[in-house]
This record gives C-alpha cells, structure tokens and sequence, in this order.
C-alpha cells in the first residue's frame, strides 16, 4: 500500500513541476514580445474644467484619435488663432476652422471665417461665407452680408439687394435688421426718404427691447418737436 501511495505521490509531483515549467516558458516569452501602448479613448467632455494649456493638448488627443465633433474642431481653431495655450498661429486656427465649416457645416466656425474675411478687406470670400451661413438660416449672417452691399457697394443694383436682405431678416425677427431699415428710410440712402416710416420700425424694434432703437426714436422724435416749435 505504502508503494502504491508513493507511487501517486510522484505523479503528482512531477505533474506540478511540468506545470510549473510551463508557465515559466510562457512568462518568458511574454517577456520577449513588445509592449503595447493602450491609448485610451476619449471625447471632448474630458477636456472640460481644465487649464488653457491642458484644454488644448485634450482637444489635441480627441481629434487625433478621431472621435470629434464641429465644434471640436471650431474651438480648437480659436485656439491656436487667439493663441490660447501656445503662441498664436493664425494660419493653423484658420486651418482647423475651415475643417469645421467645410465638413461639419459648423455655423460658429462659418460665421467666423466670414468675419475674418472681411476684416482682412477678402470681400468675395466674406460674401461665401456668408451665403453659406444664410443658407443654414443663420439671421446675423444675412445682416452682415447687407452691410456688405449698402456700404461697400459696387453697383446700384446692391443697394437694392442690400434693402431686400434687410427687409426679409426683419420679416424672420431681427432687431438689428429692423433698425438698419430704420435708417434707410431715415436717411434715404436707398429708398426715398421716410420719417414716418422710420418711426413705425424704431418703435416695434423698440417694444420688442431693442435699446438702439429706442434711443434713434427718442432723437428723431425731439429734431421733429423742435422743427414745430420753430414753424408755430
């Protein structure tokens, strides 16, 4: 009986050395193979609450693993533009923000790319980017696309097209647009001259909250006074 339990006793064993002789070989070449780096995968919500710098390197991270939005590339872009968390690279900010307009339609980022073509004296792409943004039903676009043409017109035609941009945006509810109107009839730089109507615009836009229109009321309603003060 002793032998036979002997004999089990060292099967045993050599069955836990075997296994034991295994694990080491597997060990070892594990050991041998290349580690691999484990990227973890984030999106724009992790860079939230963070400093200019880190705001911009996790922006960085999300767009170079590809889980990005617009928006992400919009803001990223007025980063490097503004030079937030690095020096200013407008080349690269404009760059990233014209990514976000063409293959997002981002609205934020074509609104800006118009801005900036004006500001740089770009007209025909100022008036792209612009339409663009029109066409996305974005109002503030089309009142600067007006000013456009009622300012810096090449043609008498755009004063007329100046005039319908005004009058369609303030149909669709802007203020702004409302009191340029305002100013058109007032002054009659496009349209004859017409104080009556001027006043009718200026007080909506004034009802509606709009204080620049309030304070052109107010001044045009004091100029009449006076003028029936000096008649009577």
């Amino acid at each position: 009986m002793n032998r036979v339990i002997l004999a089990v006793l060292v099967v045993i064993l050599g069955l836990n050395i075997f296994m034991v002789v295994e694990q080491q070989k597997k060990s070892a070449e594990s050991s041998l193979m290349p580690e691999v780096e484990v990227v973890e995968v984030i999106d724009s919500s992790y860079c939230v609450d963070l400093n200019e710098e880190e705001t911009l390197r996790c922006l960085e991270k999300v767009i170079a693993q590809g889980n990005y939005t617009g928006n992400d590339l919009f803001i990223l872009g007025q980063l490097y533009f503004h030079g937030i968390g690095q020096s200013a690279d407008k080349a690269k900010g404009i760059q990233e923000i014209e990514k976000s307009a063409i293959n997002f339609n981002e609205l934020g980022a074509i609104d800006f790319l118009g801005d900036y073509a004006a500001e740089e004296g770009d007209r025909i792409s100022a008036q792209y980017w612009y339409a663009r943004a029109i066409a996305n039903g974005y109002l503030p676009a089309q009142l600067k696309l007006a000013n456009i043409y009622r300012y810096q017109p090449q043609s008498e035609r755009e004063f007329e097209v100046a005039l319908n941009l005004y009058q369609d945006a303030a149909n669709r509810g802007s203020l702004d647009a409302l009191y340029e109107l305002a100013l058109v009839y007032a002054t009659g730089t496009v349209v004859e001259a017409d104080l009556e109507e001027s006043q009718v615009a200026l007080k909506k836009g004034c009802e509606e909250g709009h204080q620049k229109s309030c304070d052109l009321l107010e001044q045009i309603e004091r100029l009449l006074n006076e003028e029936r003060i000096e008649e009577e």
